[in-house]
Formats: C-alpha cells, structure tokens, sequence
C-alpha cells in the first residue's frame, strides 16, 4: 500500500492494482483517536464560531387552530426557538485564544461555546435550487467536525469576522435596543437630523446609550448603520450520511469492511435576519 500523499487525505488502491476500480478516499488520523488531519486543519487554520443549539420553544401551539407560537413568549421572543449552551462538544482549548468583551457577551447572551469551522458563501442561483434544494439569499456552506453535531435551526455566530447590518428604531430612552450587539457605528440619523459618536456611548459589551441631552424626542424613529460579528441559522445538511464503512489501516477491525469512519459534517446555513426564500 502506498504512503498517504502528504495532504488531509489519501486515495487506495493504486492504480493498476487489481481492486483499482475500488479506489476510495479515507480522512487520515493525525496521532489521535479521534480526529483526522482534515479536524486537526479545521482547528487551527479555521476562524471562531459561537454555536448554540436549537430546541423548540414550549410556547409552540399557543393557539389550537394555528398551531402558532406564542408572540409574546419571553423565552423565545415569538421566534418557536429556544437556544442553549451545547455539553458534549469538540473543540482544541489550547488554540481559542483570547476573548474580547463583546466576543464574551455574544457567547454569555447567546448560550453559546466556542467551536471552528469553514464556512463558504454561496449567491442565490436557481440551478442550485434544481440541484440542491433551496439555497436562499445570503446562504452558505458550513463545515465542522464530526463530533459537532449541529441541528436544524442551531444558531452560528462568526466571532472572528464583523459585517454591516441596517436596522429603524424607535427612541424609547437613553439606550439604543439593536437587533445585534454592536462592533462600531457607522452611520446614526432620523428623518430631521444626523448624529454622531459624540451624541453615543458604545460599551465593550455592544450596547449603545445616548449621552445626557443628545437624546432625540422620544417616539423620533432613528436609522442605524453599523459593525457586528454575523449570526446564521443551519437550515439543511447537504449530505444526509457523511460517514465510511472503512477506517484507514485499522489494525482490529470489528466488521469485515473496517470500522465506520464520521466524516466532517456540512450543513447549510442562512444569514439568521435573511428568509428562508429571496422571493418572500
């Protein structure tokens, strides 16, 4: 048997061989039972996520006709998704690394761990949506490691990466509720007049407040441009079954055909303020 190429993957037989039309792909170990060279890279060479699985609200069939979720539940906020803080996950401790203020309250208001992952941005295409099902605009791919098991409406967080998000509020007090927690401002204005940094105070922890006597009229609905770490929702797994019947050199294999193999696992995500369909 040839040695593996020197990348997170190797292909067997060789070619010629009598079991060459046989030849399949196998992830290498990489000097621990349970990753593979293709994790070890996920792990070191890949940005920050916060994740936070995805269970259904108790307030879901709020009403018997619609089977709606209650609009005014304070656990999910209407949404029919509560989140909590996964307890059986993989992650390398060693190569987090550290945390600023806002990433930390992301992770705390969030319920969320820190993991890694490759995420890939893919555009709306409807010869994607013949092939694949229904990617949607603002959706990408996701890949994690196999022991990650993320669901259907987990939340992702990309801690390493900030993005500009637009929003209407209404002033109701000194502070300033955004929809997400702020990075840096861009832009702050009403119909009448423009703000600046001087008329707020941004905290570390990604609240905004305006300062004494630069609040407008309460009920003034103000427009906000500004710098956050984006959120997405998965919203399909792209392979169903992403594992294989054989393990590479497995000197004890427990079936005839080896041991079964998990492979890294990628799913579908969508920006988590986007619909599910461009057209909606």
């Amino acid at each position: 048997m040839p040695e593996p190429l020197d990348n997170a993957f190797s292909v067997y037989p060789q070619a010629g061989s009598p079991s060459e039309k046989f030849a399949r792909t196998d992830f290498r170990t990489s000097g621990t039972e349970d990753a593979t060279e293709f994790e070890t890279l996920i792990e070191t060479k890949c940005p920050r996520l916060a994740w936070a699985r995805a269970s259904i609200c108790s307030c879901k069939g709020f009403n018997d006709q619609t089977e709606q979720t209650n609009p005014d539940c304070p656990k999910c906020n209407g949404l029919g998704w509560r989140y909590y803080r996964p307890v059986d996950y993989c992650v390398d401790v060693g190569r987090i690394g550290a945390l600023d203020e806002l990433q930390t309250s992301i992770l705390e208001k969030a319920n969320a761990v820190v993991v890694r992952g490759l995420m890939v941005g893919l555009a709306a295409s409807p010869d994607i949506f013949n092939a694949l099902g229904k990617w949607a605009l603002g959706s990408g791919t996701l890949t994690m490691r196999p022991r990650n098991r993320v669901g259907y409406y987990d939340r992702i967080i990309q801690l390493d990466v900030v993005d500009t998000f637009s929003e209407v509020i209404t002033v109701d007090g000194a502070g300033i509720p955004t929809r997400y927690p702020m990075h840096s401002l861009n832009f702050i204005a009403s119909v009448d007049a423009e703000f600046s940094n001087d008329d707020v105070t941004l905290f570390g922890d990604g609240t905004l407040r305006w300062k004494t006597g630069r609040m407008p009229v309460v009920g003034t609905r103000v427009t906000l441009s500004y710098m956050h770490h984006p959120a997405w929702v998965v919203i399909e797994y792209l392979n169903v079954n992403r594992t294989s019947l054989l393990k590479l050199r497995n000197p004890a294999p427990q079936t005839p055909q080896g041991d079964t193999q998990h492979l890294p696992l990628r799913v579908l995500v969508r920006r988590e303020h986007l619909p599910m369909d461009p057209t909606e």
